[in-house]
């Protein structure tokens, strides 16, 4: 799915816990060309993973949304891309005919070219692979075993990208990767939750009803609290999960539409965000009257704080 997007920054200018006057404001809004990831560093500049005329670029944007840093076309497509704290963007070229290795690569600090690039053997080279990054700069990488087509590897590298600290095996198709504050990995996919220990030794291992098994989309908080985003299920809706950090399950919501991400705020607020596909859903404190993708933020508990049309906001699906 490709999309055409207005980027709308939004901020709380309310309570951050679960206050009957939590209430996101608008900061700015952008128009990006064909933008297929984005993600934000430790002071708030934004980086956007998009379609340029061959291959793929990324872009930088300042925190206030009125300058582009740099951008720089990569010379290749990629199709996942992670930020650390410090601004390091990582990305996962699509792999080429001719070679069977998955590749991490990480981009110099001004975007100009590469800092490393290194090939994950274990891992099976395809586009479901996911990456994400923790507070040491090390990056996990999580996608089919090559030797093992129901079993997910997880790979974390060392910040320099010229080793693996270690591999590691769990059972199910993973999709999604969480690094949380102590470099404890959270794997979600089609019907399970795995944590990892910080030295990839195995934690716990949750499962979900098989009427909740559907594309899922994890994100943790800095205290191991997680939080899983379970889509497309046959009713066409959504069911957010969270997670305590012993694994088991403390709120689970329904939410109308086929979502595609979910973060955590630092009160551990989860924000989901989604294309309604022209339908009208249900809105509560809402910033613009209509559009195609809105947001929703649900409290710790499950409480819905807010939910809102992103203003300006408009995506044409490609397929």
């Amino acid at each position: 799915v490709r999309a055409v997007l207005c980027l709308a920054l939004l901020s709380a200018t309310g309570a951050m816990a679960a206050s009957s006057g939590f209430l996101l404001g608008a900061d700015y809004s952008e128009w990006i060309p064909i933008v297929t990831q984005i993600a934000t560093d430790g002071s708030g500049a934004l980086y956007m993973l998009s379609d340029c005329v061959a291959s793929n670029c990324v872009t930088e944007l300042s925190a206030d949304g009125k300058a582009i840093l740099w951008q720089t076309d990569l010379g290749f497509a990629a199709y996942a891309m992670a930020v650390d704290s410090t601004g390091g963007v990582y990305v996962i070229p699509n792999f080429q005919t001719a070679d069977t290795s998955v590749y991490v690569a990480k981009l110099s600090a001004d975007g100009t070219g590469l800092a490393w690039k290194t090939a994950i053997g274990s891992v099976v080279p395809n586009d479901t692979a996911a990456i994400a990054i923790d507070a040491e700069s090390r990056t996990y990488l999580v996608g089919e075993c090559a030797d093992n087509s129901a079993v997910a590897c997880v790979v974390r590298l060392n910040a320099e990208g010229s080793a693996d600290d270690y591999t590691a095996r769990v059972a199910g198709y993973a999709n999604s990767i969480a690094i949380d504050g102590s470099g404890a990995a959270f794997v979600a996919g089609p019907g399970f939750l795995a944590r990892l220990a910080p030295d990839g030794d195995a934690g716990f291992y949750s499962t979900t009803p098989p009427a909740l098994v559907g594309w899922s989309t994890v994100a943790v908080d800095a205290n191991g609290n997680a939080a899983v985003l379970i889509s497309a299920l046959d009713n066409g809706s959504s069911v957010l999960q969270r997670y305590d950090s012993t694994g088991a399950v403390t709120s689970s919501n329904t939410v109308a539409g086929d979502f595609p991400g979910v973060a955590l705020d630092g009160a551990g607020n989860a924000y989901v965000v989604g294309a309604s596909y022209h339908q009208l859903h249900p809105v509560r404190n809402s910033l613009a009257q209509c559009g195609t993708e809105f947001l929703s933020v649900y409290a710790p508990d499950g409480t819905l704080l807010q939910t809102t049309y992103i203003p300006g906001a408009m995506a044409h699906y490609l397929g």
